[in-house]
């Protein structure tokens, strides 16, 4: 999760009178800008810990360690790293500041004395800076051994990180089957479907128009690309179709498909943070984090018809936007249902032409897409009728 470093400005103040605090102005305000600056380099601290963040280290914040030759009295570190090299161990301390104006030469005289203080090296220390140093102390760090960094990432206020806009895309592709076709020797049928279902050579069926299509959508073999696509199908040549109980040799069969893009926007906040090394200019060390709202119950859907929509709908103005990988839905759209039909799609449509070729409700057809799949995108992986030849195998029934 992503912390946002919102300091707690009242803390201090809680249950605090004028008389407890000496009662007089100029004492509030000392108070006051303490605290402020405190608060503040809590900020820093945090981040400078998370950005070293590394299995093989342990990182501490606010270590009081014990001042060489002294039982009583102790020295904080703002963030201490703790490790081995070649199984020897080492300390690397980190002094964290947020003040308003440049880290001057006395303040890293002070760190250089509280590293000999503790008893590591001042090679070993590192000062980081939310606002940069004096050329005296970047002079006199150096010739010390101890780096000097500059925090980037934070408000103006610099009481917490700079927070920008973030969008992830997930990339939904559904195959729009436009229309079917399918060649024999037939003038014409009362029953034009019957020429897209296909038997094998003993009667049985195998396998639809629609199945074909679907088949090499799940497999890949189709395209990606949004719009339109022309599909020319093969079939074995002992495959046929049954039209008004006669059989019927199978020609050539073809579709025209459209592949839409259904993209999701997850809305999401972005911080990043940089350390830089103040001699050169380089950047040492970079933290960039992204959290997106995961549990929101529902996102916005857009529907888009060619690569020109997607490209103009995910290039936004944000400061961060995720664009996943393409993934293509596990069924296909045929007119007024995703294909293959769901345990559920065949038990209430087919409950529908049932109770209407009984007599007890007018003709239902035709229905709409809505009526039988609803608006929510989660139908599409609902379980595919057991009764559907693909489902053979599963069944068991082989």
């Amino acid at each position: 999760m992503m912390e946002a470093y919102e300091p707690q400005l009242m803390r201090n103040r809680v249950s605090r009178t004028p008389e407890a605090r000496g009662g007089s102005t100029l004492g509030r305000k000392l108070e006051s800008k303490a605290g402020s600056s405190r608060d503040k380099g809590r900020v820093v601290e945090r981040i400078v810990a998370a950005m070293h963040e590394n299995p093989d280290v342990v990182i501490t914040q606010n270590v009081f360690m014990p001042a060489l030759g002294s039982r009583r009295r102790k020295r904080e570190v703002d963030v201490l790293v703790t490790g081995s090299v070649a199984g020897y161990p080492i300390r690397i301390a980190i002094e964290c500041k947020n003040e308003r104006g440049k880290v001057g030469a006395p303040a890293i005289d002070a760190f250089v004395g509280k590293l000999k203080d503790v008893g590591i090296p001042p090679q070993c220390g590192i000062y980081v800076s939310a606002n940069g140093y004096t050329s005296g102390a970047v002079e006199r760090a150096a010739a010390e051994g101890i780096r000097t960094l500059v925090l980037t990432g934070l408000t103006d206020e610099r009481f917490a990180s700079e927070i920008a806009a973030a969008v992830q895309s997930i990339i939904f592709l559904m195959l729009d089957v436009t229309s079917m076709r399918a060649q024999n020797d037939i003038e014409a049928s009362t029953e034009p479907w019957q020429m897209l279902v296909f038997y094998d050579q003993t009667g049985r069926p195998v396998s639809s128009l629609p199945d074909l299509v679907w088949e090499q959508w799940i497999d890949g073999a189709l395209p990606e690309a949004l719009g339109e696509h022309e599909l020319e199908l093969d079939i074995p040549e002992d495959w046929f179709t049954v039209v008004d109980g006669e059989p019927h040799p199978v020609g050539a069969i073809s579709a025209t498909v459209r592949v839409v893009g259904v993209v999701i926007t997850i809305p999401g906040r972005f911080e990043q943070h940089t350390l830089v090394d103040a001699s050169d200019g380089s950047v040492t060390r970079l933290r960039a984090h992204a959290e997106f709202e995961r549990d929101s119950g529902s996102y916005v859907v857009h529907t888009l018809t060619s690569e020109q929509e997607l490209e103009a709908a995910t290039a936004g103005s944000q400061a961060l936007s995720v664009r996943t990988s393409r993934m293509r839905l596990p069924r296909i759209r045929l007119s007024s249902m995703y294909w293959p039909v769901s345990e559920r799609v065949a038990e209430e449509v087919g409950g529908k032409i049932e109770a209407f070729l009984a007599g007890k409700v007018p003709d239902p057809r035709p229905l709409s897409f809505e009526d039988v799949e609803g608006t929510d995108l989660a139908t599409v992986w609902e379980p595919i009728w057991s009764g559907h030849p693909s489902m053979r195998g599963v069944q068991g029934d082989g």
